[in-house]
């Protein structure tokens, strides 16, 4: 039976000498999984204050390119938008024609590893930001989605609908990004 040496330090617990006691890795084991089940079932807008509120800003950028987005901070600004877009479709608000006061930043095409569109004259407190963020985010998640083609899909449903009161630019289904 091997021996654990366990050493006291200042206001720390105890920590393990070179071993692991069995019991603290059950311990760890145990918060991992519920931890990660906790991950399931929280709200987006949770799941963006817990990203927003880590503190080292590297592990931030680790989440946010294995996203291809340059920045932690447009990451974070997204997830902050869409959670209000979320919350704003989940109780029945008007989406349409309104001006959204969280904005998403928008990093320049060339600093994007994918295809993005060009920010120059897109209005930020629209839908038509938040929408391309959603799309691009998604496309790095599973490329294989249809997102892109079901917004096409419904704007050409209803043809009536203004699109430049939505902050949709002019010539917008022309940007290599919406093909």
């Amino acid at each position: 039976m091997k021996k654990y040496h366990l050493r006291r330090y200042p206001n720390s617990g105890d920590c393990v000498k070179n071993q692991c006691h069995p019991t603290l890795l059950n311990e760890i084991w145990t918060v991992l999984v519920y931890g990660s089940k906790t991950l399931e079932i929280v709200s987006f807008g949770t799941l963006g204050k817990l990203y927003s509120n880590f503190k080292d800003n590297a592990v931030k950028k680790v989440v946010a390119r294995s996203f291809n987005v340059p920045q932690y901070v447009y990451l974070e600004s997204w997830i902050a938008s869409l959670a209000a877009l979320r919350n704003g479709c989940a109780h029945h608000a008007r989406v349409w024609n309104r001006v959204y006061p969280i904005k998403p930043q928008l990093p320049l095409a060339k600093r994007m590893r994918s295809e993005w569109i060009d920010v120059s004259n897109v209005a930020r407190n629209r839908l038509y930001a938040m929408l391309c963020c959603l799309v691009y985010w998604v496309n790095n998640i599973q490329p294989d989605n249809n997102v892109k083609a079901e917004i096409v899909k419904l704007l050409g449903k209803y043809p009536v609908v203004d699109k430049t009161a939505i902050g949709f630019p002019t010539g917008w289904e022309m940007n290599a990004f919406w093909r």
